[in-house]
């Protein structure tokens, strides 16, 4: 049986509202060179540019596809995007760039930020694997939905208690007091939140990829 891949497909949303092209390609290549770079173990084939305002590479396995796209949507932010995943065998030649490269994972995770487009979701498996993606696709608009209804201010103390761990933290750092911190996080439905991306990642850590 041939071996399979993961290949992540990202599509910028309305890239064609951005107005200084120059200056967000030029931060485009940075974001990607941080997340192969930070990836650099989990990544087979560098993520790329490609299509202009596409990115795509290949990964050793899902369990790691949606640590790279969160990487990708908060140094993106806040420009949106979505992403497509696909698993599969690749019939060409494993190269370090994606150019040239073919085969199923490929075309799976076309199909996959194709049918993310076209019914406005956010991240979207393609697996050969149809009870694993409906969780994947059912967990991952949850997510979406969660965080599309939070205010700026709820996302920010979303973020800074991700990274801080700890309320008084997240407190002296936005200059609050930490009961606001902890109705702020409430309102957000954060630990709803942290519950479905936990599941998520369980999902995606029991997936065999043969």
């Amino acid at each position: 049986m041939a071996k399979k891949y993961c290949v992540l497909i990202g599509d910028i949303v309305d890239s064609k509202k951005i107005s200084n092209r120059k200056v967000f390609q030029a931060r485009f290549s940075r974001i990607l060179e941080k997340v192969n770079q930070r990836f650099a173990a989990d990544i087979i084939s560098e993520f790329t540019i490609t299509l202009g305002d596409e990115l795509q590479g290949v990964i050793r396995h899902p369990q790691k596809s949606y640590d790279i796209i969160e990487a990708f949507l908060n140094l993106f932010e806040p420009v949106e995007l979505r992403f497509g995943i696909g698993l599969g065998a690749i019939s060409t030649k494993i190269s370090k760039k994606t150019q040239g490269m073919d085969g199923q994972a490929f075309h799976l995770a076309r199909a996959a930020i194709l049918r993310a487009k076209k019914e406005g979701q956010a991240v979207v498996f393609n697996l050969g694997k149809p009870l694993a993606e409906l969780s994947l696709n059912t967990l991952c608009l949850c997510l979406q939905n969660i965080s599309k209804a939070w205010t700026k201010r709820q996302k920010r103390v979303v973020e800074e208690y991700c990274s801080l761990g700890k309320q008084d933290k997240v407190a002296r750092v936005l200059r609050v007091s930490q009961p606001t911190v902890a109705k702020i996080l409430a309102a957000s439905r954060y630990d709803w939140f942290f519950e479905v991306e936990a599941a998520l990642k369980s999902v995606l850590s029991l997936i065999i990829d043969k």
